[in-house]
């Protein structure tokens, strides 16, 4: 879908580049909580 408005442009621009940063965000959490379980059963065990 071609978006033509450029302020509608502006805004789906806006909201993708928002949805990557969280996402990122999302993923090192993600990754935190991995290596947190991780070292947690290391130490059980």
């Amino acid at each position: 879908m071609k978006i033509f408005d450029p302020e509608l442009k502006k805004l789906a621009q806006d909201i993708i580049v928002s949805q990557q940063n969280e996402i990122t965000q999302m993923k090192a959490i993600l990754e935190r909580l991995h290596h947190e379980r991780e070292e947690a059963n290391y130490g059980n065990n």
